[in-house]
């Protein structure tokens, strides 16, 4: 699915016989792709995981290293390794952790239990993050080509009507609605589609070390 943003140029060259870039320069062919990257948010996104907390039996709440969307924050389930082996698939745990936002982050806070059964151990935690804009056009972009060109050819034509008289959009204003169509079509079919849920929001846990324990994740039990 990636491209890059010269062969979408090449194909802004071909359509509108620009190849000289006198109507689109790079720098405004540029800024169609950043702008389709944007707007692609939160249709498509792109799946990260967090590794940077290790448990503590005595501490309760932790800040990542990553910075997942404000409106999204972590996903659930949260993942540890096993005692067992390190070769064992993670561990899912989908309780007994939750996210508080503070002020622009997103802060880990787990309940007793959690952090005494996994006491050292790496808590993993996934969630979605943008597609990377750019900053050349010969940088790749893991977008569909049809979703970018049809994007820029819209973004170009409509942001170039504050240049009238100097550049005619009239001869192109029947095509908008149609590369708008096509656009929104081509993201539609590279839409994420996925079971995640958002972890719990707020509601921290007691500190008592008595609280009732999960059912199959005793705290006494390491294996």
């Amino acid at each position: 699915m990636a491209t890059t943003g010269t062969l979408v140029s090449a194909e802004l060259d071909a359509f509108f016989d620009d190849s000289s870039q006198a109507l689109f320069s790079s720098t405004r062919r540029l800024a169609a792709l950043n702008s389709a990257i944007h707007a692609s948010w939160p249709q498509v996104k792109r799946l990260k995981r967090d590794s940077s907390i290790t448990l503590d039996n005595d501490t309760f709440e932790y800040s990542a290293s990553a910075t997942p969307e404000l409106e999204e924050g972590f996903l659930v389930p949260a993942y540890v390794t096993p005692w067992s082996t390190t070769t064992e698939p993670k561990t899912p745990i989908f309780s007994g952790v939750r996210q508080v936002l503070n002020n622009v982050t997103w802060t880990i806070v787990v309940a007793p239990w959690v952090a005494q059964q996994w006491n050292t151990k790496t808590l993993h935690l996934d969630y979605h993050s943008r597609v990377a804009a750019i900053t050349a056009l010969t940088d790749s972009i893991e977008l569909p080509f049809a979703y970018l060109a049809n994007y820029a050819r819209y973004w170009l034509v409509a942001s170039a009507a504050m240049k009238e008289p100097k550049f005619d959009v009239d001869v192109f204003k029947e095509m908008l609605p149609e590369w708008r169509n096509a656009y929104q079509a081509a993201l539609l079919s590279a839409a994420t589609r996925d079971s995640y849920t958002r972890m719990p929001i707020g509601d921290n846990f007691t500190a008592n070390l008595q609280d009732a324990e999960i059912v199959g994740e005793p705290d006494s039990v390491r294996l």
